[in-house]
């Protein structure tokens, strides 16, 4: 998910369809499990037991009734269970596929909006392209929950007009899948009865975690405010506490609690040397804000590119554009000359023409060549040097950092760096704590950020965070 940049959304849809598929057959399986386990057991009491004789149980007359009516026969609630075992197969597949269709709607509409949103002037009209995409998917899927009320209608413009569309969104949500389990769950009573749970099925596993909560702590501070007042000591935001927190837990627990680090990292909780560190990550929305608020053109090109035909797609615009000048005003024309010199010592060699004077020509026009392009890389790595400089600088600017009562902003030296966690991408910032007192303090970390692309105004970012210092050895 370090990729970030258009790519995360896919990732984050393909975990997503993971995750729910998981939880779907998850759950179906295991209850198909209880199921037949229960069946097994009913059919062996069968053998055992024969059918239910109420008049042996010697019950009044209004009970013995009631039994035979809600009760029923026992082979009858055999083969109940064996309905339902059997269904239940092809229900979770068809769950699966149902909700792989919606996701894939709902990618398609999201990578075609973002297309839309872009700044190029043609791609405006795209938003209409959603705007109808949208609506008559949304046709087709009224056409879906109402068992095809539209594929009913009598009329023939309309039939061909509807089955092109029909067509159209079944191929690009995959349905022609399970096109054949879906109209054999419809065209019968029973597992018609079933299908129609299918949209609020989903809708119970997307939600289960939200159904119930229980609080047996109701005065304890939500995590946001006690992170705001520096009252809340949490150990996300301390690598020390963060690294004693993880050597506890088994492997499997390992793997779930091991997540994405905080938008700042603080190296110590026990302050215990002269120097010390946090860590700010990078965010995926910094980009527009250094390039629209900061004014800095990026490396590279923004998304995700190939690399088939070289390097070249990956460099900014810029970085394009002055190797374009470079090229084609000073390297071309000294290298058509060369070609020129070299084509007339070759063609016109049985005449009186002066070789030396040619071939000193070309070792002047190679040594010129050479010291342009000695100066044309100078110039770049001075471009990229002065660009890294900028960018570090702008996250300086709009970063603010204090210690208690004390701005430590001028006192921190801070470089690129890749956090070995998750690859975090971001700057590692260093501090003194020489001249800081033994005893309790408070972090007080405060970042701005971008938090509508299309805006240039910018939140605050704040969390204040409680720290221990410890006599230095």
């Amino acid at each position: 998910l370090n990729a970030y940049g258009q790519f995360t959304g896919i990732l984050n849809m393909v975990r997503s369809i993971i995750m729910v598929g998981w939880l779907i057959f998850f759950t179906n399986l295991l209850i198909h499990v209880i199921l037949r386990g229960l069946w097994i057991g009913a059919i062996g009491l069968r053998y055992v037991s024969r059918e239910i004789e109420y008049d042996t149980l010697e019950y009044n007359k209004v009970f013995t009734d009631h039994l035979k009516k809600r009760v029923g026969s026992y082979d009858d609630f055999i083969e109940r269970l064996e309905k339902i075992c059997s269904v239940l197969f092809a229900f979770t597949f068809l769950l699966f596929l149902l909700f792989l269709s919606g996701m894939l709607f709902f990618l398609i509409f999201g990578m075609l909006m973002n297309l839309a949103m872009l700044p190029d002037e043609p791609r405006k009209w795209l938003i209409g392209v959603c705007i109808v995409y949208f609506f008559i998917g949304l046709f087709v899927f009224i056409d879906f929950i109402t068992l095809g009320s539209f594929k009913k209608i009598e009329n023939e413009w309309f039939s061909k007009i509807y089955l092109y569309v029909y067509r159209f969104y079944s191929t690009i949500t995959l349905s022609f899948l399970y096109r054949p389990i879906l109209y054999n769950f419809i065209d019968h009573k029973y597992t018609r009865r079933i299908f129609y749970f299918v949209i609020p099925y989903i809708f119970i596993l997307l939600t289960f975690e939200d159904f119930i909560t229980v609080d047996n702590h109701p005065h304890f501070p939500p995590e946001y405010y006690g992170l705001t007042e520096g009252l809340l000591i949490k150990e996300h935001y301390y690598e020390d506490l963060w690294v004693e927190h993880l050597a506890y837990l088994d492997q499997d627990h390992y793997r779930q609690e091991h997540k994405y680090i905080p938008r700042v990292f603080f190296k110590q909780f026990y302050l215990d040397k002269d120097l010390s560190s946090f860590f700010v990550r990078m965010l995926q929305s910094d980009q527009d804000m250094l390039s629209d608020n900061g004014k800095i053109d990026p490396f590279n090109k923004p998304g995700i590119s190939f690399s088939l035909f070289g390097n070249d797609q990956f460099q900014g615009e810029f970085e394009k554009e002055q190797k374009r000048i470079y090229r084609d005003s000073l390297i071309l024309p000294l290298k058509k000359e060369k070609l020129a010199l070299l084509r007339k010592k070759v063609f016109e060699a049985d005449q009186n023409i002066d070789t030396a004077f040619i071939e000193n020509k070309i070792d002047s026009i190679n040594e010129e060549i050479s010291k342009i392009s000695s100066e044309w890389f100078d110039k770049s790595e001075d471009m990229s040097k002065n660009r890294i400089t900028q960018i570090r600088d702008f996250y300086l600017e709009n970063i603010e950092f204090s210690i208690d009562s004390t701005d430590y902003k001028d006192s921190l030296t801070c470089y690129f760096h890749v956090h070995p966690n998750y690859h975090e991408k971001g700057l590692i910032c260093f501090f003194p704590t020489q001249f800081i007192s033994e005893g309790n303090h408070t972090y007080k970390f405060r970042r701005k950020r971008k938090t509508n692309r299309n805006s240039e105004n910018l939140s605050t970012y704040k969390v204040d965070l409680p720290f221990i210092k410890l006599e230095v050895e």
